[in-house]
């Protein structure tokens, strides 16, 4: 008795018409015994009821990568899953959406970095009118202390505002510019606070509405900007998106910088054998006029939102009427 190795298949056109054969017959091919002798079996074998199952599960139309029938469906929707198709690069720069979304990524983020990076500088000046005989240890500790609530107030405002825009959009059947309006609203009362506090113990309003704000914008707006552009170009197009703050942050923060330095005096106090630096004992009045100049960003970026809710809700009317007219 001799066993043979197991002859290989041949491999089944997938095209049926141009194969000439049904793609059910599987051919075998040309072997070669342990002697060495070539063995040709041009027998064609009938595949099994088993075998066209496995055939036909790899063919349909939920096969996965590659298949068929997707490929058509995205030919007929390509804009599917994104509210366009893909648009990055150079053409960003001209579509209205972009300078939109551009703007409002500049006015709140500037809005959250001015108070970000300037809140041991809130701190120390109303420290200072509150009690001139604190030490600098003191308040170097309550400045760390601010800086840990606003982390914990943006931790909290992305988990809030990414798992919110998706309720928004996919529960409540509305656009994610309402998270931005939130995040809008949330700074507007912050720079209200700062405004308006005067005894330090109570900066942590501040910095934990600033915290918030600012984890929101950033929760919604990839978001956003996928919505808007598409999601092919995503990485090049938040990329390009995040270079707003690069601009916005610098001019607030200098703003602040002018403004603190007006009021303030050199201390000739040392800490860790260093000097101090300027001080400003005038409380709120140190840096005052500064928030009012974000204020008035904030409110525009409420405006702003308000007003792509509107836009965004019109343009939908808009896209329904057209599919109605060609339906009819």
């Amino acid at each position: 008795m001799r066993l043979l190795p197991p002859t290989p298949y041949a491999p089944v056109p997938f095209d049926e018409e141009s194969s000439g054969r049904s793609s059910s017959q599987l051919h075998r091919t040309k072997s070669i015994n342990r002697r060495g002798l070539n063995v040709e079996n041009n027998q064609e074998v009938q595949a099994g009821p088993r075998d066209e199952d496995e055939m036909s599960s790899l063919l349909s139309s939920s096969s996965g990568p590659g298949d068929i029938a997707a490929r058509e469906e995205q030919r007929k929707h390509p804009d599917h899953g994104s509210h366009h198709a893909d648009i990055t690069g150079l053409a960003l720069f001209t579509q209205f959406t972009f300078w939109q979304l551009f703007s409002m990524m500049a006015l709140l983020a500037g809005v959250g970095l001015m108070t970000i990076n300037n809140i041991g500088n809130d701190a120390r000046a109303l420290w200072y009118h509150y009690d001139d005989t604190i030490s600098p240890s003191f308040i170097k500790g309550r400045q760390l202390m601010h800086v840990s609530i606003i982390s914990i107030g943006s931790f909290s405002g992305r988990l809030l505002s990414g798992v919110g825009s998706d309720f928004v959009v996919k529960t409540l059947k509305s656009s994610r510019w309402w998270n931005l309006l939130v995040s809008s609203l949330v700074f507007t009362l912050a720079q209200v606070a700062a405004l308006q506090i005067i005894n330090p113990q109570s900066l942590w309003l501040l910095s934990s509405l600033t915290g918030l704000g600012y984890g929101a914008l950033f929760g919604v707006f990839p978001a956003l900007v996928a919505d808007a552009f598409g999601s092919g170009g995503l990485a090049l197009n938040w990329g390009a998106m995040t270079m707003a703050p690069v601009i916005s942050a610098n001019v607030f923060n200098l703003a602040y910088g002018r403004i603190y330095d007006q009021h303030s005096v050199n201390s000739g106090e040392k800490m860790g054998g260093k000097e101090v630096g300027k001080i400003c004992g005038e409380g709120r009045e140190c840096y005052r006029a500064a928030y009012y100049i974000t204020l008035a960003a904030s409110l525009v970026g409420v405006v702003v939102s308000a007003w792509s809710i509107w836009r965004e809700r019109v343009k939908k009317r808009e896209e329904k009427r057209e599919d109605i007219d060609r339906d009819a």
